[in-house]
């Protein structure tokens, strides 16, 4: 089974998958394609920890679940398998009567399931490293210890600590938000990783004998012609762009937010903010991780 159905109505799902690195736009894509009363896309899941773990047990050889043997499809579907029940669960019943169920999370972009849909977004990733950074400041120590690896972590934890006692210090102090060295080749690095990795498997289903198709999607782009985008996406799901609702701010589909607030989840989304923080100091150090990837990218130093 490709495709896949809620129980009690007939209406055949399909799925669409909506991926980028974290602060990239992955909400607002999915948010935006939620305008169509025949899409419901929601998460985050994060199981490519379950996927990478098939794959791992696929590539062993001397079992029934890898190398040739009659497992490893079972596997595969399993996997597709458990994958849709939770889309369709996470859905309810904004499920029904839905053509579309997809899954945002801001994650690698893989291939997920024959046959469904992939939407990358992609953004500027000096403008990723402002928004992480705030992110992770925001969510505290006890997060930071738990979520960044040892060597990035010890200027982070104390400018968080400084950051919750006084949200606005970046304010008046711009250039102390990317001054540790090492958080901000961590930054890079995952950025640059990613992009690659997502660039590759982008190139992998835009090969004819790959069951899939990828939308690209630049968020400097998307923040310049929202309408039009959504319009993009609407018919690369095959729908009509003409009954899907109008963005608003309610729904959190405009561009941008009308007021900046340091501590919240949606706090600025607007293009071209690392200005403000990149000194030449953390631009150096970004650049030096992530210069070849950036200029792939079409962002220019």
């Amino acid at each position: 089974m490709r495709g896949g159905s809620c129980e009690g109505t007939e209406t055949p799902h399909q799925f669409v998958f909506v991926r980028g690195h974290p602060r990239s736009g992955t909400n607002w894509v999915s948010n935006l394609i939620n305008l169509h009363p025949r899409v419901c896309c929601t998460g985050e899941f994060h199981l490519e920890t379950i996927y990478n773990a098939v794959n791992r047990t696929i590539e062993v050889p001397w079992h029934l679940g890898g190398g040739g043997g009659g497992g490893r499809e079972g596997l595969e579907e399993a996997f597709r398998d458990m994958l849709r029940r939770c889309i369709v669960t996470a859905c309810g019943e904004r499920a029904r009567g839905a053509l579309w169920l997809g899954d945002r999370t801001p994650s690698d972009l893989l291939f997920w399931m024959p046959d469904a849909r992939y939407i990358w977004i992609l953004r500027d990733g000096r403008d990723v490293a402002v928004s992480w950074t705030f992110h992770q400041l925001r969510k505290g120590p006890e997060v930071i210890e738990r979520s960044i690896p040892p060597e990035a972590r010890e200027g982070l934890l104390r400018l968080s600590r400084q950051f919750l006692a006084n949200p606005d210090m970046f304010e008046r102090q711009p250039e102390l938000l990317l001054a540790d060295e090492a958080w901000v080749h961590h930054v890079a690095g995952t950025w640059d990783r990613r992009f690659r990795s997502d660039t590759g498997a982008a190139c992998h289903m835009d090969r004819p004998d790959v069951p899939a198709r990828v939308l690209r999607v630049r968020y400097e782009e998307l923040h310049a012609d929202t309408e039009g985008h959504l319009r993009t996406m609407l018919r690369f799901l095959d729908l009509n762009p003409e009954e899907a609702e109008p963005a608003s701010q309610q729904t959190h589909t405009t561009p941008g937010y009308q007021a900046a607030n340091p501590l919240s989840y949606r706090r600025k989304g607007i293009v071209g903010d690392w200005k403000a923080y990149f000194t030449p100091q953390a631009t150096a150090w970004f650049m030096q991780v992530a210069g070849e990837s950036m200029r792939r990218a079409g962002y220019s130093p």
